[in-house]
């Protein structure tokens, strides 16, 4: 009998103490929870690769251009190169003044007396016909004189138009290209990108 009343004086203590340890064990529970919360981002944040390490890195200016002037300098002495540098130019220049002496100012003489007959060519025939017919008949020194307007009007159109095509199709070096490569294949053996490419 004593033994049962002493269990029953020391159920609420025991029922008290139960409460306590359920209630800080949810207490408990929270703070590791909001612990490893905590340290999640944390965590994750670290798991995330930096992506500026990722990023190609571009050249010096100063490193690049060096390379390309002493590249450029050693290229210059090759007999090859030199060889097909002039045969590049004077193809350039060759076509340029084709272009530009010979095609422009023919259509341009043909063109503007067919617009003036309306586009029809006999009336531009017929409107010619006096004009050479009076040359014809001149002096020679007539003759000199619209021959020489003729030909100073002839190269004048051909200089503008010759200008006019230089500055639109520059002429390519074939040294500026060969340095172009070298220039790519130095920035990949260096781990770098070309400026031009990014």
């Amino acid at each position: 009998m004593s033994e049962t009343s002493s269990q029953l004086t020391d159920y609420p203590s025991q029922a008290r103490a139960d409460s306590t340890t359920r209630m800080q064990t949810p207490s408990r529970s929270r703070a590791a929870n909001n612990g490893v919360a905590a340290t999640a981002p944390s965590r994750s944040r670290a798991s995330r690769p930096d992506r500026s390490g990722d990023r190609p890195r571009v050249p010096d200016s100063t490193d690049y251009h060096n390379e390309r002037r002493r590249y450029l300098a050693r290229a210059r002495r090759s007999p090859g190169l030199r060889q097909r540098y002039i045969r590049n130019l004077l193809g350039y220049l060759l076509l340029r003044g084709a272009w530009s002496f010979g095609f422009f100012p023919v259509v341009l003489a043909f063109w503007v007396p067919l617009v003036l007959a309306e586009f029809n060519p006999v009336v531009m025939v017929q409107s010619l016909l006096p004009h050479l017919e009076s040359f014809v008949l001149s002096n020679p020194e007539v003759q000199a004189r619209t021959i020489s307007m003729l030909l100073s009007g002839w190269l004048s159109v051909g200089l503008f138009f010759f200008l006019f095509d230089v500055i639109i199709h520059p002429f390519k070096s074939p040294f500026q290209r060969e340095a172009d490569i070298h220039m790519r294949a130095w920035s990949q053996s260096q781990g770098l990108v070309p400026p031009d490419e990014m």
